[in-house]
């Protein structure tokens, strides 16, 4: 069934998205650092809880970016091939991370160990988000127009 959308509200909703992760991300960042300074105790309950509050929303977040943006990619120009393979590339890579998170959340008794790696984790998904921002969802890539997308 084919269907209109609009790349510009794709990457609204997208960017919406990335607004709260970030938030969640700053948090796996500086929790860390808080505890380490003496101002405030995580222990590694909280730890824990922020680590697998930010591999769900993560991997829903990864699920409802390519459901919006391949058959956006699609029809868009001429590179949508390579920009799909780029995505799934990508998301690809993010999700084995975030499954190397999870093991390690579940079975990582060391909380220093746990939130180095958190942390670690955290910086490296924000460096993403930034590189996807100023690539595939610049705004000059997906503008106003209107596209005709088939949905399966």
């Amino acid at each position: 069934m084919a269907m209109l959308v609009f790349p510009s509200q794709v990457r609204e909703e997208i960017l919406e998205q990335h607004g709260a992760l970030r938030a969640l991300l700053h948090r796996a960042i500086d929790g860390p650092e808080v505890a380490s300074s003496g101002a405030a105790r995580i222990g590694s309950a909280e730890m824990r809880a922020i680590g697998l509050e930010l591999c769900n929303r993560l991997r829903e977040h990864l699920v409802f970016e390519a459901d919006a943006l391949r058959p956006v990619f699609a029809v868009l120009d001429y590179w949508g091939p390579e920009r799909i393979r780029e995505l799934d590339t990508e998301h690809a890579r993010q999700r084995q991370e975030l499954d190397a998170l999870k093991s390690k959340l579940d079975s990582e008794d060391d909380l220093q160990a746990l939130s180095t790696d958190l942390s670690k984790l955290a910086g490296e998904l924000l460096k993403d988000m930034d590189a996807e921002e100023d690539g595939c969802l610049r705004a000059s890539l997906l503008c106003d127009v209107s596209l005709t997308v088939e949905r399966r």
